[in-house]
């Protein structure tokens, strides 16, 4: 059954696990791609990270229910690319939840947009390379198609906000610092 969402057409009833996964990569993919786009300052970034919001908080909790599980069963060093994915997941949360507090305006709130974007594309381009293609290798389609079954009533269920969890470990702040102006160098230069 062919139905359209905001991205353009795909087959709901027929993706299996990996394929729904790597569908909502892509949504992922494009919300970043708009936010991007966005003027800094723009009320519309807050809006856009407040729809990744709600995107990433049925994706992490399927991802956790039904790929880490599978994973851990199915691979021989799945648990520990599991548990790895399920670290990521609560560095994602932490920034996120950082995000909802901040406005659009607010001093860091760009920073913290682009760590949140570095993160996670970097597990995102992880998952599909350390778990999706051996997992497609592992486990039997029909499987991967029941799994996608229960990955939709999953989400349906999932709230639309980050889940509360005990303190969170952010990623580290890996970004360079933002650029100084001229007078700011010639000053660095010439004081001792």
């Amino acid at each position: 059954m062919m139905t359209n969402d905001q991205h353009g057409p795909r087959e709901d009833d027929r993706d299996d696990l990996l394929d729904e996964l790597a569908y909502q990569h892509q949504q992922v993919t494009v919300l970043f791609s708009e936010i991007a786009g966005t003027p800094l300052g723009d009320p519309l970034r807050k809006e856009l990270i407040e729809q990744v919001a709600e995107l990433l908080s049925g994706h992490l909790l399927a991802e956790e229910r039904h790929l880490h599980p599978l994973a851990a069963a199915r691979l021989p060093n799945g648990e520990a690319v599991a548990a790895r994915g399920r670290a990521d997941h609560a560095a994602i949360e932490g920034l996120l939840g950082e995000l909802l507090r901040l406005s659009a305006t607010s001093a860091g709130f760009d920073r913290v947009v682009a760590r949140l974007v570095e993160h996670t594309t970097g597990h995102m381009w992880s998952e599909e390379a350390q778990l999706f293609r051996p997992l497609r290798g592992a486990v039997a389609p029909r499987e991967l198609d029941r799994l996608g079954e229960e990955l939709r009533r999953t989400e349906a269920l999932a709230p639309d906000t980050p889940r509360r969890r005990p303190p969170t470990v952010l990623p580290p702040d890996d970004l360079p610092p933002p650029e100084q102006g001229l007078r700011d160098r010639i000053r660095d230069f010439l004081t001792p």
